[in-house]
This record gives structure tokens, sequence and C-alpha cells, in this order.
């Protein structure tokens, strides 16, 4: 469709939304599908065995782990009829825990009561065993169990209510908090509640974070031998031609961006800067992007481009013009000019 026929979608909408439109995109890549795959590996499983077992996914800061979790579970509702919900409990009442965490789920309305087949909570900081245990039990009822119960009264109760809700798939994301206060008293109880949760249920355990999970797995006892699968999401690699995976990527993310005329985010000399500037990790785009998306907004400009990251960078993050890497030229950065395509992707082209 060309820019003569194209509706104007972002003439009338206000900031907020545009805003908001693009800090809710979500775009299918290497690191969503592959976290889905494994996440339904793990549900599918369910049951399947006498003791649950431990899924764990891991990659750097910002590689979009937390969200791809997230699009599983809207994905899962959307599928199963059930409802996704997301939300923010308080558990400042929880002697453990000194942190909000956050909750995702899927509400399915079964023959007597709302279904839970699949739950994300988050670890908060100094986890213990006791902690785990109540943060679990409080996303699935929304009430603080009591504060004297025990280790093993806690981890009855939880049991009993992954049973009766009917929970296939509980998800810990920030599991790597656990090896971070390994300094502190409890970190080594605290991974055994992942143990105690797949022996005493059939579910299966998601454990997502920074850094090498199996350190948290060595903190507990025989928990190794529960790991079923584990995955390590890497960057994006620098793009060798203008048919990369990075570039098709940022295509879907520039069609995002909330301008009626078309931005330029995919080209050779924007997309090979925007890889250098992340070293090919799409958080840290996205973040750029939309502060140059507000950056755009505020000088009326009608879309982002080269000039509008080099000015992002100048004013907005107070990048020096001898370190903004949309201001130097592409001798200066060393980045090569692009490969022919290869040849299957000329022809599909």
């Amino acid at each position: 469709m060309t820019k003569d026929t194209e509706l104007d979608k972002w003439a009338t909408a206000t900031i907020i939304e545009r805003e908001r439109h693009f800090g809710r995109a979500v775009i299918p890549n290497r690191i969503t599908r592959k976290v889905a795959d494994v996440l339904s590996f793990a549900h599918q499983s369910y049951s399947a065995r006498h003791e649950g077992r431990l899924t764990l996914i891991s990659g750097e800061s910002r590689m979009g782990k937390t969200i791809a979790c997230e699009q599983y579970i809207f994905d899962y509702a959307q599928e199963h009829g059930g409802r996704y919900v997301a939300w923010e409990p308080n558990l400042l009442n929880l002697r453990e825990r000194d942190a909000v965490a956050g909750v995702v789920t899927v509400e399915k309305q079964g023959p007597l009561q709302t279904l839970y087949p699949v739950v994300m909570l988050q670890i908060g900081v100094n986890p213990t065993f006791q902690g785990i245990m109540r943060d679990a039990i409080f996303a699935l009822t929304r009430e603080a169990p009591k504060q004297r119960a025990g280790n093993m009264a806690l981890a009855i109760q939880l049991s009993r209510l992954l049973g009766e809700l009917g929970t296939g798939l509980l998800i810990f994301d920030e599991a790597q908090r656990i090896v971070d206060s390994m300094a502190g008293p409890g970190s080594r109880s605290a991974a055994e509640a992942f143990r105690q949760i797949c022996k005493m249920t059939k579910i299966e355990v998601a454990l997502v974070g920074t850094g090498d999970l199996m350190t948290v797995v060595d903190t507990a006892k025989d928990l190794r031998k529960m790991v079923e699968q584990s995955v390590t999401l890497a960057p994006f690699a620098f793009p060798e031609h203008e048919g990369s995976e990075w570039i098709a990527m940022l295509e879907e993310l520039e069609a995002e961006l909330p301008f009626d005329a078309q931005s330029d985010i995919s080209s050779w000399k924007v997309a090979t800067r925007l890889h250098r500037y992340s070293n090919g990790i799409l958080g840290e785009v996205t973040t750029l992007l939309g502060i140059a998306t507000k950056h755009a907004m505020a000088n009326e400009e009608a879309y982002v481009d080269m000039d509008t990251l080099l000015l992002t960078l100048r004013e907005r993050l107070s990048v020096p013009d001898d370190q903004n890497i949309f201001k130097r030229t592409d001798a200066a950065l060393g980045l090569p000019k692009p490969k022919p395509l290869p040849v299957e992707a000329s022809h599909a082209g």
C-alpha cells in the first residue's frame, strides 16, 4: 500500500495512545518461537510422569524472555478459551519479600470453579523456600498464607491448590536471584522449593532468568536430575545481507511505529548501527525506539529515521557526537557492506 492510499491511522490518536501501541507491540521472532516451543513441550508433559520436571530458559538481560513467556500465556488463553490476566499483587505483607511481584496467568472456567492452567510469577529479592511457596500460593488464591505455616504445611497447601486449580505449568521469572542472594541465609533452601513442587505434584516448573541457571539448580540436592530441558537464548547475529533475520525483524518493528508515514529503521545503514548499539539484544532496540518515538512526536516529526536516532542520542541521552553511532561514518565504525542475498532468498523475493 502506498502512502497516497494509506489512511491517517495515527493523525487523530493521542500521544499516550501512540506510545501505548508501540510499548505493547510484540514482534514474533526466533526468541518468542523458541520459548513457545519449550514451554509448550513442558506444558504438554504435565501429568505424564509420577513427578514434574524442570525447564530452564536463560539469556542476557533485555533479551525478551519475559515478554516471550507472557506471549505464550496469551496465545494459550486464545487457543483454549481462557482469559489472559496480568496483575501485580502487593506482597509486602509477606516477611520474606520486600518487592512487588508480577503475576501473569490464564483463567479458565471449569465445571465447578475457575482453573489456572498456567501461571507465571516473579521471584523477589532475597528469596527463601517459604517466600517462593507463599508467593505461589498468593498468586493462585490472592490470599496470603498464615504466617506461622511451616515448610511442609506450605508445600502441602500449594500441592493441593495446584491440583484443584488444574495448573499444569508454573513459571518462575528472575530465577537468577536465588544465586544473587547466595551470601544471605536461606538461599540454598530457596531452590529446594522447586524440587518439592516437582516431587509432590505432577506439574512442570520453568525457571527463567539470566546467567547459568544450572548454578540455581545446583543449590538444591538432586534438583539437576529433574531438569528436562535447558535452553540458552543468544542475541541476534550481525546481519550479513539485507535478507538477514535482524533486518526482517526490524521491518516488522518498523511497521509498529505509530506514524502514518513510513519510518526507516530497517535500511542497511540504520539496521547495522542499531545492531552495534544493542549488540543484537532486542530490548535495547525497543527502548531506544520508544525514546526516539517520543522525541519525534514532541518535535512533530512524521517518522523515525537515522536523523531522529542521531538527535535522540544527542539530545535525550546526552551522547557526544564523537561517540554517537548514528553520527559516525561507516568507515569510522568499520561497518561492512551487505553481502549478496543467498540464492533462495533472492528467488523468493
